[in-house]
């Protein structure tokens, strides 16, 4: 007998028993339980049919959902705030232009004040800054995501380190309270692994 089974976030969100779970964490507690039957019997994945992130990368919670930006002439910062959620580079570039706009408005060309990307060929972010403009990571965690840390941009500027904008969530690991098996001398209870690097948002 086989059957599938639904792993996504807003399982993983469910309260039950009190017991409140975490996206990110994706424990599922099935209710009710699934029954295997009595006696021996044996679990196992056959196949992941498919996989997206359906945790944060982005979040208040984790103090990198806001950056500062400006005019270099003028005194004050203007915030800019993130939604909670998963964004790639090109959804963090797209949210940036869109809420800061065109260095001349009235102008129909690309001439955003700040353009981000990744640049494969360096493995690194590159962000494009107007002359005119700054932008701020020096607040809050923003900056470890794209590889600048904590600091102040203007010019076009290259990330100084890999960026991380997984927050470390590189694999997924399937635990199976079921499964008990010692791979080089080690306990186990790991079902299946997968790397995040190719799922979709």
């Amino acid at each position: 007998m086989s059957f599938d089974i639904l792993l996504d976030s807003s399982l993983a969100k469910l309260e039950i028993d009190g017991e409140r779970n975490v996206s990110h964490d994706f424990t599922v507690k099935f209710h009710p339980p699934i029954n295997l039957g009595e006696g021996k019997y044996k679990a196992a994945l056959n196949r992941l049919i498919t996989m997206a992130y359906s945790w944060n990368n982005i979040d208040s919670r984790y103090n990198n959902n806001e950056i500062r930006w400006k005019k270099k002439t003028e005194q004050a910062w203007k915030t800019l705030t993130f939604p909670n959620g998963m964004s790639d580079y090109k959804r963090i570039n797209t949210f940036i232009q869109q809420h800061t706009g065109k260095v001349d408005p009235t102008k129909k060309d690309r001439d955003y004040i700040f353009t981000v990307y990744f640049d494969m060929s360096i493995y690194r972010v590159v962000t494009l800054i107007h002359n005119d403009y700054e932008l701020d990571f020096s607040q809050g965690n923003f900056g470890e995501l794209l590889g600048y840390g904590k600091s102040t941009l203007s010019g076009d500027v290259v990330g100084r380190k890999v960026p991380n904008i997984t927050r470390g969530v590189d694999w997924v690991y399937l635990h199976c309270d079921l499964i008990k098996r010692r791979t080089n001398n080690v306990p186990s209870d790991v079902l299946y692994s997968f790397s995040t690097s190719d799922l979709r948002v």
